[in-house]
């Protein structure tokens, strides 16, 4: 068993056979730029691919394989350069990764809006106590508030007015 790290990329780039050209991706480089041999590779799927349905199923087999060389920003970047027709919305990996950001910015949101929530009840709480004249270590003891977001809250109150 041989581990195709240890294969010259390009032994796996001559091939008529697309799979093989999509595996020169976990090739040895030998010492050539990461995106020379990325084009190298889309370019001679280019050429061995009939049609654009199985040009775009290799390329996101290459998208896959070469995240496992880290080279996945750099392959999506290089494809999108490269007058090529693919889509990468339609990509899996983008999809969940959109889902993911989705997911994460929703939940940040809820918690954003939770905490505004929170500091808008009390700056009500301390502005009804302070106009019905409490003082303001009253309103923390009822409010269940520092004393110091208390009078700050107050001292707001006051400028404003």
């Amino acid at each position: 068993m041989i581990g195709l790290g240890r294969l010259d990329y390009k032994q796996m780039l001559n091939s008529q056979v697309p799979e093989a050209v999509v595996l020169a991706i976990l090739g040895d480089f030998r010492k050539e730029p990461a995106e020379g041999v990325i084009r190298s590779i889309l370019e001679r799927l280019k050429r061995v691919v009939k049609g654009e349905l199985s040009l775009e199923k290799y390329i996101r087999q290459l998208n896959v394989l070469s995240g496992l060389r880290k080279l996945h920003e750099l392959t999506v970047k290089t494809i999108e350069a490269m007058p090529i027709t693919y889509d990468i919305s339609t990509d899996f990996l983008y999809k969940k990764g959109k889902e993911e950001g989705l997911r994460e910015g929703l939940e940040e949101g809820r918690e954003k809006g939770m905490e505004a929530g929170e500091e808008r009840k009390e700056h009500i709480f301390v502005e009804r106590g302070w106009k019905k004249g409490m003082p303001p270590e009253e309103i923390a003891e009822l409010a269940d508030m520092p004393l110091e977001r208390v009078k700050a809250i107050i001292r707001e109150l006051e400028r404003k007015k």
